[in-house]
């Protein structure tokens, strides 16, 4: 801690005998012009986009009996799957046969949903677009907007006949009365 303080006034001794003097005045000078520096900066500006958009319907297949609705194809599918797993889980051994189970489970599905249910006397009427519906979608576009700003001004002020100009963040007019310092140094 001692050897802090003896640095610290060690150090302020020098700078005094160093560095020139220096004594701030203050004045009071008048503003002739006024430059405004502008940045520009793009903003990203989301939109949503909406339209409407007619839409077919579907049907997926109806069996009749005689002009009444008897069932959809589901008893296909459910049957199919059923059968499927059964043949997949005779093939192979172990662990694969849960893997053919599942494999022919999914095949046998898919081609019992196939099969036109045609027995005593039903009608298949394959499914098709029944009937159209609107939908509105959306989705977001962006546009890009330019903003321009004021950064900072660049301000001369008449000081007793001599022209400082100097960089500043403050606003001033042409014509305020503003505190201006004055420095003077001493060789």
């Amino acid at each position: 801690m001692n050897k802090f303080k003896i640095f610290s006034a060690v150090v302020a001794l020098v700078a005094l005998f160093i560095a020139p003097s220096v004594n701030a005045q203050s004045v009071i000078g008048t503003v002739v012009q006024v430059d405004p520096i502008y940045g520009t900066h793009v903003n990203r500006v989301p939109q949503q986009v909406c339209s409407e958009y007619q839409v077919p319907v579907y049907n997926g297949g109806t069996i009749y009996n005689g002009g009444g609705i008897v069932n959809n194809n589901a008893g296909n599918v459910l049957g199919g799957a059923i059968i499927g797993g059964i043949i997949g889980h005779q093939i192979g051994r172990g662990d694969a046969r849960k893997h053919n189970r599942n494999v022919g489970a999914v095949i046998g599905g898919l081609i019992g949903s196939q099969q036109m249910p045609n027995t005593y006397g039903n009608v298949y009427q394959p499914g098709g677009v029944v009937s159209t519906q609107i939908q509105n979608r959306c989705f977001t576009t962006y546009t890009h907007q330019q903003e321009t700003f004021i950064t900072h001004y660049f301000v001369t002020v008449d000081v007793n006949g001599t022209l400082v100009r100097q960089r500043t963040g403050t606003r001033y007019n042409v014509g305020d009365a503003i505190e201006v310092y004055t420095n003077y140094r001493l060789r």
